[in-house]
């Protein structure tokens, strides 16, 4: 890892480093960049480097003000999928007005503003990833057929059944190089479905890592000339795909979140989380598409509650016998803004600490099973009346996300579905 500028600039001039994107993430968490050339990188440090908000429909500017990216050296990392000589690396940025303070949109320095204030409480985080995608055949134009998974492997089988294996490996190989600490790989329960887990990082430096993680996959599986996907219900035959959150929580840097020894401080950043965990479902699940996986409650972590056995539940708390440590949120998918959605959990759960919320019993315990919305519209209704998100993602985060998410679902309902014709098609 890079300390400062003057390292950054060493090693790309040191290393034949001829273009660096200076990445950042928009509103809706996908990831953006504007390339430099090796010769302006000391100016982008020291004066950040300029581009139009106003061209961006995810930040919805309503004046079109210019605003900066200001890479941050520590994020330096080389992308090793692109040439070699006259190589490309990648900084991500802070957002910046003109006159140097903070943007209100920059999701990735609201959750370093969240991880700061739990720091100051004695709290730290350590986040691990398991992420599911999937793999599609191309057409002759290199489109996805997604009707086309590579495969029809299951769970945990080997080649020449999974045919993904070698993706996989490149991916985790490509990503290594990067210094990222790969966990386990594996072809999941769907056909063509995979997974890949990381072990965990500090909280802001794993939801970095989650952003370039997706596009290493896309990048690696377009070489073998696939499609991967991180939709999160591709097919309504198949199980659907989710972004696992692993939360590790540390006290003055004593790990709290041990299974043996489950502190009651853990329990209620546990109950925190699940107490609103409906409320800022739209932030943690935030496509229509979401709500086909969620819907599935046979299949999907959709039941708010925890349990150590049930994979029906949204939260995993280990039994004390168990080999794995802290806390387990399944119900997230890659679809999310990961900063956001991140610091909605680390918020929710600091709040159920400091109300000293006691953890409610199983969902195999209680008998009584209450669900995540089923639909981006009613994920809509409860997040629009919280008065929680919105003073924990600020006015205009809350506003302009709302909006787009509103135009989503408008523009979606006003599409025929080709299950209308086929149902009604003696009716009408």
């Amino acid at each position: 890892m890079m300390r400062d500028k003057n390292e950054v600039i060493e090693f790309v001039n040191e290393n034949d480093i001829k273009f660096i994107r200076m990445q950042y993430c928009d509103i809706m968490g996908h990831s953006k960049n504007v390339a430099v050339v090796d010769s302006m990188l000391e100016s982008a440090f020291d004066n950040g480097v300029s581009f139009d908000n106003f061209s961006k429909k995810s930040f919805l500017s309503d004046t079109g003000e210019e605003l900066y990216l200001y890479p941050q050296a520590k994020t330096f990392s080389i992308l090793p999928w692109r040439p070699q000589h006259g190589g490309v690396a990648r900084l991500l940025c802070d957002i910046r007005h003109a006159d140097g303070t903070p943007f209100e949109g920059d999701s990735r320095n609201l959750l370093r503003e969240t991880i700061k204030r739990a720091k100051k409480s004695g709290y730290t985080f350590e986040i691990g990833i398991d992420s599911e995608f999937f793999l599609f055949e191309t057409d002759e134009n290199g489109e996805p057929m997604f009707d086309k998974p590579i495969d029809n492997a299951g769970y945990g089988d080997l080649s020449p059944y999974d045919k993904g294996e070698n993706v996989r490996r490149d991916i985790c190989l490509t990503l290594e190089k990067m210094g990222y600490n790969i966990e386990t790989s594996h072809h999941e329960s769907a056909r063509g479905q995979h997974e890949i887990g990381f072990r965990g990082a500090s909280a802001l430096h794993a939801i970095d890592d989650f952003l370039t993680f997706k596009t290493a996959v896309k990048t690696v599986a377009q070489g073998y000339g696939f499609f991967a996907s991180f939709m999160p219900k591709p097919s309504h035959e198949e199980a659907g795909s989710g972004m696992s959150l692993k939360i590790e929580i540390y006290k003055d840097g004593k790990r709290i979140t041990e299974a043996k020894n489950m502190s009651d401080e853990a329990k209620s950043f546990a109950e925190g989380i699940l107490r609103r965990l409906a409320d800022f479902s739209v932030i943690t699940n935030s496509s229509v598409n979401s709500y086909k996986r969620l819907i599935d409650r046979k299949n999907a972590p959709s039941i708010i509650g925890w349990s150590n056995v049930s994979s029906l539940a949204a939260l995993k708390i280990p039994s004390v016998d168990s080999r794995f440590d802290g806390i387990m949120l399944r119900s997230p998918d890659a679809s999310c803004n990961p900063y956001l959605a991140l610091t909605m959990i680390i918020e929710a759960g600091m709040d159920g600490i400091k109300s000293g919320a006691k953890l409610r019993k199983s969902i195999e315990e209680s008998g009584e099973v209450s669900y995540l919305p089923m639909s981006l519209e009613s994920a809509l209704v409860k997040f629009e009346s919280d008065e929680f998100s919105r003073n924990i993602l600020g006015d205009y985060i809350y506003r302009r996300f709302l909006r787009i998410e509103k135009n989503s679902w408008e523009e979606y309902s006003r599409l025929i579905h080709e299950w209308e014709y086929s149902s009604h098609i003696l009716n009408f």
